[in-house]
C-alpha cells in the first residue's frame, strides 16, 4: 500500500508544474508600432482571427495558458469560443486564428512576423517580442 501511495505521489509531482503560470500576457513583434489595443479591437482580433493587418495566434484549446487567456481576455470559456469559431467557419464568415502547439513556437512566429499578436506566460517573454497592454 505504501508503495502505491509513493508511486501516485511521484506521478502527481511530475504532472504538476512547479511554478504554474497564473496569468497570460499579450505579445507582438519587438519592432511593431502596436503599444496597446482596446478591449474591443483585441476581442475582435481573437474572435475573428484578424483585424486590419493584424493576425491572431492561438495555443491549442487543451493548453492551460489558452484557458487563462479565454477567461481573462475574452470573458468566455474555451468551449464557447470554439462554438463561435465553428459557426463562423461553417457560415463562410472566416476562419479562427492559427494555432501553434507550444509557447516557444508562438514566440518564434511572433518574433518573425511584425503583424502577429499572441499570448504566452510571462516567463516565456524574450527580447525578440514585446508585451502590449489591452485596455
Amino acid at each position: 500500500m505504501l508503495t502505491i501511495l509513493l508511486i501516485i505521489s511521484v506521478v502527481i509531482a511530475i504532472e504538476t508544474p512547479l511554478f504554474a503560470c497564473t496569468e497570460a500576457i499579450v505579445i507582438t513583434h519587438k519592432d511593431s508600432d502596436i503599444q496597446e489595443l482596446s478591449k474591443g479591437r483585441f476581442k475582435k482580433l481573437f474572435l475573428k482571427g484578424k483585424s486590419g493587418n493584424m493576425r491572431a495566434v492561438n495555443l491549442p484549446k487543451s493548453h492551460h495558458i489558452r484557458q487563462l487567456f479565454s477567461q481573462s481576455y475574452l470573458g468566455m470559456s474555451i468551449h464557447k469560443v470554439e462554438i463561435y469559431y465553428s459557426k463562423r467557419a461553417l457560415s463562410g464568415r472566416g476562419l479562427p486564428p492559427v494555432v501553434y502547439h507550444t509557447q516557444s513556437e508562438v514566440v518564434d512566429l511572433v518574433s518573425r512576423k511584425k503583424n502577429f499578436v499572441a499570448y504566452i506566460c510571462h516567463d516565456q517573454l524574450s527580447e525578440d517580442v514585446k508585451q502590449i497592454e489591452v485596455k
